[in-house]
């Protein structure tokens, strides 16, 4: 008996009607015992694949085609991205307690609002956050200051004082949660500003409420590094008028002024 074609697997064999190949729809016991599957017929016409000789390397495959990685956004000085404008700037503080000096909305009004931590709040003006920030700048340790007053927050390196461009959960427990009016702040470039020398500033973020420092009345920096990209380091001082107030566990903000 010569092969036929099955027709579910279409393999050629020497049973009709059923086929010996355990996974054809036509597989039959006995056509296992009466014939052998043989591999389906070639296609006239078509070269059959050349196999590697004895000890040979098997032919190279070809290699896939390469995916383009995903898009990145980065931005120079770290990768964070910040905002062209701010809006505001929150800082928490506590009352004294357990032998702990605080400050309560009545010390921050008599203190003329909030400054820098090296100078007492009466001495310290606008006029001097911009000769803090142009002699730091120049001597190119800007940077430095930041990091460190950041990571220790010694008065030292106190040319800042420190907010956060959101709230957050670190400020929930403080007594007062002071909000900061900054929406006069915009981002500058470093080399727009003014400045006739600019030294290792590619990590720090430029904020001033006007487009040259020597005009500026309101100068803050961010330090981009990781973990420290919301943190806005205020150079200048903000009096009572541009802070409100929310005492712990009330509704609504009010004027650190009437407070």
């Amino acid at each position: 008996m010569g092969f036929v074609s099955c027709t579910g697997c279409k393999r050629w064999h020497k049973t009709p009607g059923s086929c010996p190949n355990p996974t054809c729809p036509n597989f039959s016991a006995a056509a296992v015992v009466q014939g052998s599957a043989v591999p389906p017929k070639p296609v006239p016409g078509a070269t059959a694949p050349k196999l590697p000789a004895p000890g040979g390397t098997a032919p190279k495959l070809p290699a896939p085609a390469p995916t383009a990685p995903p898009q990145v956004l980065v931005v120079p000085g770290g990768g964070a991205v910040f905002p062209p404008s701010l809006t505001y700037a929150f800082r928490g503080e506590d009352d004294a307690k357990g032998g702990k000096k605080g400050r309560s909305p009545a010390d921050v009004r008599k203190d003329g609002g909030f400054s820098c931590w090296r100078y007492p709040p009466k001495d310290f003006k606008p006029a001097k956050g911009r000769e803090h920030l142009k002699s730091l700048v120049e001597a190119g340790s800007l940077e430095d200051q930041a990091r460190l007053w950041c990571q220790l927050k010694n008065r030292e390196n106190g040319w800042f004082f420190s907010t956060a461009t959101a709230a957050g959960a670190a400020y929930d427990n403080y007594d007062y949660l002071y909000r900061i009016d900054v929406r006069a702040l915009r981002k500058r470039d470093w080399a727009a500003v003014g400045l006739t020398t600019v030294k290792n500033v590619e990590k720090m973020i430029l904020y001033t409420d006007q487009p040259t420092i020597a005009a500026s009345n309101l100068i803050a920096v961010f330090w981009n590094s990781p973990l420290r990209t919301e943190e806005l380091l205020i150079m200048t001082p903000v009096p009572p008028t541009s802070i409100e107030l929310k005492k712990k566990d009330a509704a609504t903000y009010v004027s650190l002024t009437t407070a």
